[in-house]
């Protein structure tokens, strides 16, 4: 689509054109969200310990 442009022409293009601009909306838009959801993400696991005697937390 941008081939065999000039980097002018290339800039102007990706400014202009609506399927372009909704392509980097929708990007910025994941990227954002995977940005917030790890600003606030809990750890997937708490350190234990299993052993005979049942599980162990190491936080103790």
């Amino acid at each position: 689509m941008l081939a065999g442009l000039t980097e002018e022409q290339k800039r102007d293009k990706i400014r202009t054109d609506p399927m372009i601009a909704r392509c980097l909306a929708a990007r910025r838009a994941a990227e954002a969200k995977m940005t917030r959801s790890r600003r606030g993400a809990r750890p997937r696991c708490s350190p234990q310990i299993d052993n005979a005697q049942g599980v162990e937390s190491l936080a103790d």
